[in-house]
């Protein structure tokens, strides 16, 4: 589940052990500095992080976009995109 008012993320934990031996999935919290729920856009993308380290760079200071993620999820598509096409210029 994703909430991206309030940057978080919840994933289903591996199976834990409760104190009677009952197995359950407790849900695992993560907050990071930015999220793009699956229907976000390219846009969406760069202005959560990207256009702050691109202005800088411009200013003359060094600067770094990493991408990491799933396989198949869309790292070269936002980083490199046909730059003829706004919605999807990367």
């Amino acid at each position: 589940q994703v909430d991206p008012t309030r940057n978080l993320v919840w994933a289903l934990a591996a199976e834990e052990e409760g104190s009677r031996g009952a197995k359950a999935k407790a849900p695992k919290q993560y907050v990071f500095d930015s999220v793009v729920p699956p229907e976000g856009t390219q846009d969406d993308v760069y202005q959560r992080g990207p256009d702050v380290t691109v202005a800088s760079v411009l200013e003359g200071f060094n600067g770094c976009i990493m991408a990491y993620g799933q396989t198949g999820a869309g790292k070269t598509f936002t980083l490199a995109n046909d730059a003829r096409e706004p919605a999807k210029k990367g």
